[in-house]
């Protein structure tokens, strides 16, 4: 994708990249949100002479496939921009992967799947870890309840604060 200055710009060339005409896109809206597009209305959207109502922002994204980010910033911005999450960098090169290689992308999903399913069955084993240190720190701090109120008690009896 060429780099798009505005939200405006981004519509007209996904609604392009789409092959949808301006009634398409506006009925897609409509069958999503209820509300009526007409063409004239995407226009003015696409021509920058109307905003954008935020709520549309995710129904123009699920129309076009693309995250809500990508409605905002080229790939490349995605990229340079420190506070945007690995995966929406992540879906960007997928997509650019997808158009030029659909079946090396295939392969680089489900490798990666499979690296997040092996994350995610150490992340639950570390869990059970953490419950089973828990426990044995609790059944200590059991035992070492008595001792700790007889020395209170005795803190206590002596005068100290």
């Amino acid at each position: 994708m060429s780099k798009k200055e505005t939200i405006a710009d981004r519509i007209l060339y996904f609604r392009n990249q789409q092959n949808l005409t301006l009634a398409e896109l506006g009925n897609k809206i409509e069958e999503i949100t209820g509300k009526g597009y007409d063409r004239h209305v995407v226009w003015s959207y696409e021509k920058g002479q109307r905003k954008v109502p935020a709520e549309l922002i995710p129904v123009l994204a699920r129309i076009f496939g693309v995250t809500t980010d990508m409605l905002f910033y080229t790939e490349a911005e995605l990229h340079e921009l420190k506070h945007i999450d690995t995966l929406t960098t992540n879906l960007a090169d997928y997509r650019k992967m997808a158009e030029n290689d659909p079946a090396k992308a295939v392969v680089e999903a489900l490798n990666r799947l499979e690296e997040a399913q092996k994350e995610i069955q150490n992340l639950k084993d570390q869990i059970k870890n953490y419950k089973n240190e828990a426990e044995t720190y609790k059944a200590e701090l059991e035992k070492v309840k008595p001792t700790i109120k007889k020395i209170s008690k005795y803190i206590d009896l002596l005068g100290y604060d």
